[in-house]
């Protein structure tokens, strides 16, 4: 029981693979994982902001499309992509908000082409 929840929360996703916003090709759903304290600090235009705490209860907000995932570290990452794949949900790639931080402050990461 201890060694599945460790694997749920610390185990690397491997198949999703780390994207930069310039690379990516459709026009995904952005949803973003982040604490609403860090999110409305530097807020990204177009994304959903759902807590990883909150994302089990409001799963069914999200558009069913294809997914790009925004989050603080490795730790939400890897639990709101299992737990969006358990729900059914395609996740192409993802971007740890805490590397971009000062592009986030400055409003030079802007995702908004995307939305």
């Amino acid at each position: 029981m201890i060694g599945y929840v460790l694997f749920e929360r610390y185990f690397p996703v491997f198949s999703v693979a780390y994207i930069p916003r310039e690379e990516i090709e459709t026009k995904p759903t952005i949803i973003d994982l982040r604490d609403y304290n860090q999110s409305s600090q530097y807020a990204i235009p177009g994304s959903i902001n759902i807590p990883v705490a909150y994302l089990n209860r409001f799963s069914t907000d999200i558009p069913n499309r294809k997914l790009y995932i925004i989050a603080s570290n490795n730790l939400e990452k890897n639990v709101g992509i299992r737990l969006l794949r358990k729900k059914g949900f395609q996740v192409i790639g993802y971007t740890l908000a805490s590397h971009h931080s000062r592009l986030l402050k400055e409003d030079k990461l802007s995702i908004k082409n995307l939305c």
